[in-house]
C-alpha cells in the first residue's frame, strides 16, 4: 500500500513539474517574441497594376474583345441601316410589312446582342481584375514568408486630393470621401518593395508564358501559380520602430 502511495506521489510531482517547465517556456518565448521588431513594407498597388506584364496581357486581351465587338456591332448596325433604307423605298403593301416586322426583330436582336456583350466585357474585366489581384496577395505572401516581414501595407498616401465640378457630388464632400478612404498618412520610402515585387511576378510571370508555350501543363497566371518564384530574396526589407507587444 505505502509502495502505491509512493508511486502516485512521484507521478503527480513529474505533472507538476511538467506544468511548471511549460509554464516558463512559454513566458519565454513571449518574452523573446516581444523584444523583436515589428519588420513593416509598403507597396504602392497603383504602380503595381500599371507595370505588371500580366495585367498588362489582360488588358490587351479585353481590348481584342471590344474591338470584335465594335466590328461587330458596327456590321450589324450597317444591316440595320440597309434594311431601314430599303422600308423607306418599298410601297405600302404586304412586302413593306413583313420588312418592317424582320426589321423590328433584328433591331431587338440587335440591342439584346448589345447588352449582354457589354455584360460579358465587364465581367472579363472583373475576372482579369480579380486574377491579377489574387496574383499580388499571393506573391506578397510568399515574400514576406521568405523575407520575414510582419505586415505588407498598401500606401496610399501619396498623391493629391480632387474634386470633379461635373459630380453630383458636392466637392466638400468629394474630398471628405478621399480623405476617409485612405489608410496612410506617410510611409518612409525605404520600406517600399513595390519595385521588387513588380520584378518577382513579372519574372514568375514570363516563366509561365514561356513554360506553357513549351508545352507545359502548370496554369502559371503570377504569383498565384504552382510554380516555383524565380527570387526567393527580394532586395530590401524595412524594419519600423514599432515593436510587437507581448
Amino acid at each position: 500500500m505505502k509502495s502505491i502511495t509512493k508511486r502516485l506521489g512521484v507521478a503527480a510531482g513529474l505533472v507538476a513539474l511538467g506544468v511548471v517547465l511549460a509554464s516558463v517556456y512559454q513566458a519565454g518565448g513571449m518574452a523573446l517574441l516581444a523584444g523583436q521588431p515589428t519588420v513593416v513594407v509598403t507597396v504602392n498597388l497603383s504602380n503595381v497594376l500599371s507595370k505588371l506584364n500580366q495585367r498588362g496581357d489582360s488588358i490587351k486581351q479585353l481590348k481584342k474583345m471590344v474591338d470584335d465587338t465594335a466590328i461587330e456591332d458596327d456590321k450589324q448596325t450597317a444591316e440595320l441601316k440597309k434594311m431601314e433604307a430599303d422600308l423607306k423605298d418599298l410601297a405600302e403593301g404586304p412586302a413593306k410589312m413583313d420588312l418592317q416586322d424582320k426589321f423590328a426583330l433584328a433591331n431587338l436582336k440587335h440591342q439584346a446582342w448589345r447588352r449582354f456583350m457589354d455584360g460579358k466585357i465587364d465581367i472579363e474585366a472583373s475576372l482579369q481584375l480579380q486574377d491579377v489581384y489574387r496574383s499580388i496577395k499571393s506573391t506578397v505572401s510568399q515574400m514576406a514568408t521568405s523575407a520575414k516581414y510582419d505586415l505588407v501595407a498598401v500606401d496610399d498616401s501619396q498623391g493629391d486630393l480632387s474634386t470633379s465640378s461635373d459630380s453630383r457630388m458636392p466637392q466638400e464632400a468629394q474630398v471628405l470621401q478621399q480623405i476617409a478612404g485612405r489608410r496612410l498618412l506617410y510611409a518612409n520610402p525605404a520600406i517600399d518593395i513595390t519595385d521588387d515585387l513588380i520584378v518577382r511576378m513579372n519574372n514568375d510571370y514570363r516563366a509561365g508564358v514561356n513554360k506553357n508555350a513549351a508545352g507545359g501543363n502548370d496554369n502559371n497566371n503570377g504569383a498565384g501559380a504552382a510554380g516555383k518564384p524565380a527570387d526567393p530574396n527580394p532586395a530590401k526589407p524595412g524594419p519600423a520602430a514599432k515593436p510587437k507587444s507581448p
